[in-house]
């Protein structure tokens, strides 16, 4: 490979075919700069981009990664992927605001992933945005779509703000669901539902 690029140095996707290379060889610092040559080549590739941008992330260079990735949304602006891609890259930044807005966006795109929207949920519940989650949640709830750790996290915040109806409703909801669900913390939280409706 390395003396077919010596022998054709302005052909873009030899670079990228070595870019691609590196990264099966789990080499993305090597990648990177295999891809940022061969998109110097062909600036307008959007595979050599997408390529790219993975061997950036891979590299943990999330600066430039980002940058990037908005030049690519620009072209791209109803890829669900790519906003998705957005969120992860603000969530590995602890920017929790810009995730959010990504993963809205990724949803109203067409993605209807239950991992996004649970990671969704619990980003709104981190931020207080209490309403939100709790349409997600529901959601996941009514389609058999929500894990036992997600259902303990709506059910502590139900119980937290003493939401007695809403609490009572998602209980029922999540125990007609077939889950492999914890018998204890539904007795738990059947009887902190109980204390708050006594209130």
């Amino acid at each position: 490979m390395i003396k077919a690029i010596s022998l054709g140095a302005g052909n873009a996707s030899l670079f990228a075919q070595l870019g691609y290379l590196n990264m099966q060889l789990d080499s993305p610092m090597s990648a990177v700069a295999a891809y940022q040559q061969a998109l110097m080549l062909a600036p307008q590739d959007s595979n050599i981009k997408q390529g790219l941008l993975f061997a950036l992330i891979r590299s943990k260079q999330f600066v430039p990664a980002k940058s990037l990735l908005e030049q690519i949304l620009a072209d791209k602006p109803n890829d669900a992927a790519l906003w998705l891609q957005r969120a992860n890259l603000a969530i590995e930044s602890k920017d929790q605001h810009t995730a959010i807005a990504s993963m809205e966006v990724a949803m109203r795109l067409g993605d209807d992933n239950p991992s996004t929207k649970q990671l969704a949920a619990q980003v709104h519940l981190k931020l207080h945005n209490y309403p939100r989650a709790l349409v997600l949640l529901e959601e996941l709830i009514d389609t058999a779509q929500l894990a036992m750790p997600a259902f303990q996290t709506l059910m502590n915040w139900l119980i937290r703000e003493k939401s007695g109806n809403m609490l009572s409703h998602s209980l029922l909801a999540y125990k007609k669901v077939p889950l492999h669900t914890n018998s204890h913390t539904l007795v738990t939280t059947e009887a902190n539902c109980c204390i708050i409706r006594a209130c």
